[in-house]
């Protein structure tokens, strides 16, 4: 349930929070639709259940990326993803770009040359630069779902159309 006492009128919960500035909110959604197909689906996907469980986004944890699942991820790779370190489900890359990931979350200053450098071991610098933006675009909403209280959802709301619910997955 929101925190926010009013809210605009709309089929999900996100829809009535972001409703509410939805002049404001829509560019920022037309950049996060841009940016999705253009990242490898499932580093995105990975990263962004991450930071999620990071960030405790009940939201964001309730829905999955289509083209991730549709490219092989599996709902027991999720669910190991506390233990992305030393599971065996995640290989030098994947591990690579969840620690940056979530050094990205926790404290970007805190990015070092050297995970930086082991993460061009395995993408090019412009692979990195829209991950990066997809990042960014995806800290950034959790962040405002968490701040106003959107919970679980159980409906994708109709501007972020790349999602399915979680149990759809």
């Amino acid at each position: 349930m929101s925190r926010l006492v009013q809210l605009a009128d709309g089929p999900t919960e996100f829809d009535r929070v972001f409703g509410l500035r939805a002049r404001y909110v829509a560019p920022f959604l037309d950049t996060y639709d841009a940016v999705i197909p253009m990242v490898d689906p499932v580093l995105f996907e990975l990263a962004r259940l991450r930071l999620a469980q990071l960030l405790e986004c009940r939201f964001d944890q309730s829905m999955r990326l289509v083209a991730a699942r549709d490219a092989g991820l599996t709902e027991d790779k999720v669910a190991a993803l506390p233990s992305y370190a030393t599971s065996p489900l995640f290989d030098a890359r994947e591990r690579a770009w969840l620690g940056y990931a979530e050094m990205y979350a926790i404290s970007a200053n805190d990015i070092s040359d050297a995970q930086v450098a082991d993460l061009l071991d395995f993408l090019t610098p412009e692979e990195l630069v829209l991950l990066t933006r997809a990042l960014w675009a995806t800290d950034t909403l959790q962040r405002c779902c968490v701040v106003f209280g959107v919970g679980a959802t159980d409906v994708v709301p109709t501007s972020l159309p790349h999602f399915v619910v979680a149990s759809a997955a």
